[in-house]
């Protein structure tokens, strides 16, 4: 009986985590859409985040151990140890440049300002038509090749929605603005509100701490907009 109520509580706490954390994580999501970052980088940065937590708070070192070792940090979080130790060599997301944007208009993009195929002697973008006969550079082909599985009609849409490119009178594709930024953002209000939400978190964080750990003071991470 005792065992059966126990695997009911387990069930029970499981599903509890589990939207606690659709409920934290939907806002942050809705934000971080809204302002072009795709899952591709929320993952790099949580791989990132859960790595880092695991090695530097106490809380998640064994009794008695003054270090964290790479095989707990594994084991807590589900990587491999040869992910955590890439990992724990990579700066934080905000300052690693070689975190790619996932967003696969951007992608385009990129490929359309770089790409020799898709640029003229000076290093410019040239105007694609939509679709050309087979060997000549139009936008479909651009887009197949570097926007992975979504249509190239629906990358357009995103492109003009943007006002990265527009079709001219002869039915060709130009770019107009080199950078492509979903709605932008004012960064003071942006960084003010990362650090209220985080402080928020920590309250959380330390109410729903166990009983050794509350004594602590709630420590919001540093935010520089930097």
């Amino acid at each position: 009986m005792e065992a059966l109520k126990l695997e009911h509580d387990v069930a029970l706490m499981r599903k509890a985590l589990l939207l606690f954390a659709e409920t934290v994580l939907r806002p942050l999501v809705r934000v971080l859409l809204r302002h072009g970052l795709s899952y591709a980088e929320f993952n790099q940065i949580a791989r990132k985040l859960f790595v880092d937590t695991v090695m530097k708070e106490a809380e998640f070192r064994l009794p008695r151990r003054r270090k964290q070792y790479k095989a707990r940090v594994a084991l807590l979080t589900g990587l491999c140890r040869k992910e955590v130790c890439r990992l724990l060599e990579m700066p934080r997301p905000s300052e690693n440049p070689a975190l790619e944007s996932g967003n696969r208009a951007q992608r385009v993009l990129s490929a359309w300002l770089a790409d020799p195929r898709y640029t003229d002697a000076q290093g410019n973008p040239v105007p694609l038509p939509f679709r050309a006969p087979q060997g000549r550079r139009s936008f479909y082909e651009l887009a197949t090749e570097f926007s992975g599985d979504i249509p190239p009609r629906a990358i357009l849409d995103e492109l003009r929605r943007t006002g990265v490119c527009s079709t001219g009178d002869d039915d060709h594709i130009e770019v107009l603005d080199r950078d492509y930024v979903m709605r932008a953002f004012d960064v003071e209000i942006m960084t003010a509100a990362a650090m209220r939400g985080a402080a928020a978190l920590a309250k959380i964080d330390l109410a729903l701490s166990p009983p050794e750990l509350a004594g602590r003071s709630p420590e919001p991470a540093l935010i520089s907009s930097h």
